[in-house]
């Protein structure tokens, strides 16, 4: 009977469709039971109506369940839900919520204790709320975290407004999904990080369709005097003589008739400061500074708004990091021998300031150049030499240019191109160019034509006297006619060698009449290449004037882009300023950066392997009129008030953080620090020779005891203005807590929610199969027991 059941499930398997499938299913286990029924017709009445009737239920259940294990049929249901769209709520729970706006009032109503009655004006609509969406309260202050209510109590963490839109922004619906908008409760506080933080915040919102609805609880500020200052853009880089640039932008309001401070500080130390008269009630203030650069280094340069004491005398700061490059340029020149070109190109740079050249002759194989190492220079110019003067000199000029960022130009013509010079030389790989032998050629002459990317490079551009950014060089007028004319009158070069093919980072600057390579360049590790395929310029200064000045400004570029400098030591820190309250509870780090030129060319220079950093921190005395740490003492006795800061290697700088490593009780206090950062030699012994001694580098910042939350101004509703503004593009706007109804109002009118059918399929077999095969197993079981108690076999 089992195996006729057996059979005819085989038979529902083959079945094409779920309606036959279901009817096969059906019809097997009607045969099963049918059979199950005539076996025990004749034997009832042996075991009894009642044996008879559990022997064939135990039979049935056991066939059932092998039916499942074997036609493995399936049960579907339909499950219907509404998917909801995530609503965010980000209430502000920071300790400027606790405060009265209007003490005069009756009430004296706190911040959110308005939010609150605002709230409570209309249960039912926050209730159709939480029906039309997946709305997900949360509280910030410091950070976002889950809450209860929409109203909770405020805390001491001033408040993180950039952080808690950001956090909002990253949660996800039940299905994946970021939320369809924001609804944030709050004065408009930010406390830990600029405006523009948030607003950026708020652009990445709008980026991912989410539209911010803020509330803005507090008074608008109509009349009160605030400041909001714009990053601070100045160029990374900058010469130590070249003057700086610097736009102080803010918008000033509730200062009308009254005059503000305006003033730049480098490190700390006031560079220019000047007075602004405000006249109107909003402006937006615009100033403009130009400044000259301390030493060189990595500096902290800060614009600075200070008000009136009239006004509450408060302070509002920017900083901005510049690194400061010395731009002289030392260059260095190798000649086998005195020649006319090494005469010129070194009278060419000596006429300009920025340079300084350094001229050594290698009179013979045997000889050292004596001090002049390729890394203490910025520049080194290889001219004519031996070939076994240039096997002697080919690995320490590819390990400066790779590894310490000195430029190389090689200008030594056949020699040093075509006659196996740097077939397996290290400079094969620095040469921009590919290696190539070529006997000496007839017609070693070329005329030098720039090509279309060496016209746009910084090294020929200008240099025929064609303008440059707008303005004409010296010798424009020559030009006049097309800078192609200037190069076809200066002589062509003579002893010209026959560059290989350009490699695929190089760039090929000049080439001849048939687009030969004549001048290459190309990035190569820390440094930069340049293979020049003359061997005389210096004829070009002797034919005209304007030939004389192109040649002075062929070589003052190629030296000027070779340069390739760091600073020799720094340490700063990202902000002038820190408060206290913001440190302890762990809401900002005082963030520091410290580094040297190279740590691998230093460590050459002091022929000692890497360098050793160390961090100190020292605590200002007060009454110091000097910087000197506090307690510093006068002998050779350890200093009182000093920590030594733990560094981390962060590529080619240090980096360390505050309070991480230190106590807050030991050193978080209200004051003026120091922080000063060493870099020794590893090899104390030829340090101590004189080798080279110790780089150090000083600066400064303060941490402030003051209570951000409870210093005017305590709301900011303009900055959520301007944050609900950036996502404009998808509903996101600006409420007042009075119209906090309208936008409520206005979310609940949008049913966004979606009807989805899902399918349930249950397949016993796959789903719960030892609970199948414990039925079957089971059902035999009953049947036999019975069967043997009644007398059965």
């Amino acid at each position: 009977m089992l195996a006729a059941g057996a059979l005819a499930a085989g038979s529902l398997a083959l079945a094409q469709t779920a309606a036959a499938h279901a009817l096969l299913l059906a019809l097997a286990l009607a045969v099963l039971l049918g059979l199950t029924l005539a076996s025990y017709r004749t034997s009832a009445a042996a075991l009894g109506r009642r044996r008879a009737m559990v022997c064939v239920a135990a039979r049935g259940l056991a066939g059932a369940a092998l039916l499942c294990i074997v036609a493995r049929p399936a049960w579907i249901a339909v499950h219907a839900e509404w998917e909801k769209p995530l609503l965010a709520v980000l209430a502000d729970a920071s300790r400027s919520m606790s405060i009265v706006d209007d003490p005069r009032a009756e009430q004296r109503a706190t911040r959110m204790e308005r939010l609150r009655q605002a709230l409570d004006q209309d249960p039912d609509l926050l209730d159709r709320l939480e029906v039309l969406y997946e709305v997900r309260p949360f509280a910030f202050s410091g950070r976002a975290r889950p809450a209860a209510t929409w109203t909770p109590e405020p805390d001491e963490s001033p408040s993180a407004l950039a952080v808690a839109v950001r956090a909002a922004g990253q949660m996800r619906s039940a299905q994946g999904e970021p939320p369809v908008g924001i609804l944030l409760l709050s004065d408009g506080g930010e406390n830990t990080a600029g405006a523009d933080v948030v607003t950026q915040a708020a652009e990445e919102l709008a980026r991912q369709q989410t539209a911010l609805l803020a509330v803005g609880v507090g008074p608008e500020g109509e009349g009160a005097p605030g400041v909001e200052m714009e990053p601070l853009v100045v160029p990374a880089r900058v010469g130590s003589r070249a003057l700086l640039h610097a736009t102080l932008a803010a918008r000033v309001r509730g200062c009308a008739a009254s005059w503000i401070e305006a003033s730049m500080a480098w490190d700390g130390q006031a560079a220019e400061s000047r007075r602004v008269r405000i006249d109107e009630d909003r402006v937006a203030l615009r100033e403009e500074f130009e400044l000259l650069p301390p030493g060189p280094g990595v500096h902290r340069l800060t614009a600075q708004i200070a008000l009136p004491a009239a006004l509450g005398g408060a302070r509002l700061e920017r900083s901005a990091m510049v690194e400061v490059r010395d731009e002289r340029v030392r260059v260095l020149m190798l000649e086998h021998r005195p020649r006319s070109e090494a005469a010129f190109a070194a009278r060419a740079l000596q006429s300009d300031p920025r340079f300084e050249v350094v001229q050594r002759l290698l009179a013979g194989s045997e000889r050292d150049p004596g001090p002049a190492d390729p890394g203490e220079f910025d520049v080194v110019v290889l001219g004519s030499v031996r070939r076994e003067q240039l096997d002697s000199l080919a690995a320490p000029l590819a390990e400066a240019v790779a590894r310490h960022g000195v430029g190389l130009l090689l200008a030594g013509g056949q020699a040093v191109f075509n006659r196996g010079a740097l077939t397996d030389s290290p400079l094969a790989d620095v040469c921009p160019t590919l290696p190539r032998l070529a006997p000496p050629a007839a017609d070693d002459k070329a005329r030098f034509t720039p090509t279309e990317a060496g016209q746009q490079h910084p090294i020929l551009r200008g240099v025929d006297g064609s303008p440059v950014d707008g303005r004409s060089t010296a010798g424009a007028a020559a030009a006049a006619s097309g800078p192609s004319l200037i190069w076809s009158r200066l002589p062509e070069l003579v002893g010209v060698a026959r560059l290989g093919d350009a490699k695929p980072l190089a760039v090929v600057l000049a080439a001849d009449e048939r687009g030969r390579p004549l001048l290459a360049g190309q990035e190569f590790g820390r440094g930069r290449s340049l293979a020049a395929a003359w061997e005389d310029t210096w004829p070009w200064a002797l034919r005209s004037d304007e030939g004389g000045e192109l040649h002075r400004r062929l070589w003052r570029q190629m030296a000027a882009w070779l340069a390739n400098r760091r600073p020799t030591a720094w340490v700063v820190t990202e902000q002038p300023s820190y408060p206290r309250a913001a440190l302890a509870a762990g809401q900002q780090t005082v963030w520091i950066r410290a580094g040297v030129a190279s740590a691998e060319a230093l460590a050459a220079r002091a022929a000692g392997g890497e360098r050793r950093p160390r961090l100190r921190m020292g605590r200002l005395a007060a009454s110091a009129t000097a910087p000197v740490l506090e307690g510093q003492p006068t002998s050779a006795a350890a200093s009182v008030g000093e920590w030594d800061i733990p560094l981390r290697r962060s590529g080619e700088q240090w980096v360390a953080a505050l309070p991480e490593g230190l106590s807050a009780a030991d050193w978080l206090r209200a004051g003026e620090y120091e922080l000063h950062f060493e870099a020794e030699p590893a090899d104390p012994q030829r340090a101590s020779e004189g080798v080279s001694s110790a780089l150090t580098a000083r600066t400064q910042f303060r941490i402030l005891d003051v209570d951000v939350e409870m210093q005017e101004p305590t709301a900011n509703l303009d900055l959520l203005r301007r944050a609900a503004d950036r996502t404009s593009s998808v509903g996101g706007a600006y409420y007042p807590l009075e119209r906090l109804a309208e936008v409520l109002q206005r979310l609940a009118a949008t049913d966004r929610r979606r009807y989805v059918e899902r399918q349930v399929r249950f397949r016993p077999s796959e789903q719960a199969p030892w609970l199948v095969l414990l039925l079957a197993v089971g059902g035999l079981a009953i049947e036999w027991a019975v069967r043997r108690r009644g007398g059965l076999t």
